[in-house]
């Protein structure tokens, strides 16, 4: 996660073991979804950078994209 102020990397999102298929920023800024191979979605913490919760069991990769916002 970087800062847009400083433009310094502020979190490090590690969590996933395989490539990343997308990525969501909630609409009030407080959460990232990300999508995965290792297929699970993991939530983020924007401000602690720590995974809030892990969404298991899906039968394939996760490859979402979305029109909508969080």
């Amino acid at each position: 996660i970087f800062d847009s102020d400083s433009l310094q990397c502020s979190h490090t999102l590690a969590g996933h073991s395989s490539i990343l298929n997308c990525v969501v920023v909630s609409l009030d800024d407080s959460t990232i979804a990300t999508a995965s191979n290792d297929r699970t979605i993991k939530l983020w913490s924007v401000q602690t950078g720590e995974c809030q919760a892990t969404l298991e069991r899906h039968t394939f990769e996760v490859r979402a994209e979305s029109d909508r916002e969080m």
